[in-house]
């Protein structure tokens, strides 16, 4: 398992480093991406290789479509979704900014970055929660999500700043945290692909503080997970 880490995290940071940092060779900026060609390609490359390695390193694509759509499962992952943005609006740090059509950041974030959670979930997650326990675990992926991300961030015009990266991990801890929620809990991939894919896709058409509030939103999103784990247990004692 350790040795698949290892790979997975190597070939994913490799593919990150030479799609991301193309990118910024050819000095494109991150609202321009989608208008030239060899970006979209080197784009594509630095983010689909956790979804593609997760895919073939642990045989789980059938995993993704295992369990039919389940109203339960749909109105948690609404939930979800709700809290999060709700937290921002609470402490008033969300507006509107449209740089993108909604359908389509989404959809792009669904098939992007969604489908990574396939590879975090599998090669990451699942090496650790033995030793290291649901929240630890969850943790951890959060934090080597952010190294993954280090390149993009680098972008000019990308919504998070270099000197918020801190903060911006965090972040990612709490939204990993929900969305290994909705893997342990619904045992389909589906969901925590939706989850991701709408937070991201949502996220790049605000303006949001990038200070301390995303590490108190991603420390009680840590705390839901926690709240939540008994659901996951009575659940896997049921099957």
């Amino acid at each position: 398992m350790k040795k698949r880490l290892a790979i997975f995290l190597a070939i994913s940071y490799i593919l990150n480093i030479i799609g991301f940092g193309g990118i910024i060779l050819l000095n494109i900026p991150f609202h321009e991406i989608f208008s030239n060609p060899s970006s979209i390609a080197l784009f594509v490359l630095g983010t689909l290789g956790p979804g593609i390695l997760g895919i073939i390193l642990s045989k789980s694509g059938e995993k993704l479509y295992k369990n039919e759509f389940n109203i339960i499962h749909i109105v948690i992952t609404l939930i979800l979704i709700l809290t999060h943005f709700g937290l921002y609006k609470f402490m008033g740090e969300l507006g509107k900014n449209i740089k993108y059509q909604y359908i389509l950041s989404i959809s792009i974030s669904i098939i992007l970055f969604g489908i990574q959670e396939i590879g975090w979930y599998e090669n990451v997650f699942k090496v650790y929660e033995e030793e290291k326990g649901l929240i630890k675990s969850s943790i951890i992926v959060g934090l080597f999500k952010t190294l993954g991300f280090l390149p993009l961030i680098l972008l000019p015009g990308f919504i998070i700043r270099s000197d918020s990266l801190a903060y911006f991990a965090m972040f990612l801890v709490g939204t990993s945290a929900l969305s290994i929620f909705l893997k342990k809990f619904t045992d389909s991939f589906i969901y925590s692909l939706l989850f991701i894919g709408i937070i991201y896709g949502i996220m790049v058409n605000m303006n949001f503080s990038q200070g301390i509030s995303m590490v108190l939103i991603g420390f009680i999103e840590c705390i839901v997970l926690y709240g939540l784990q008994d659901f996951i247990k009575n659940k896997n004692e049921l099957k």
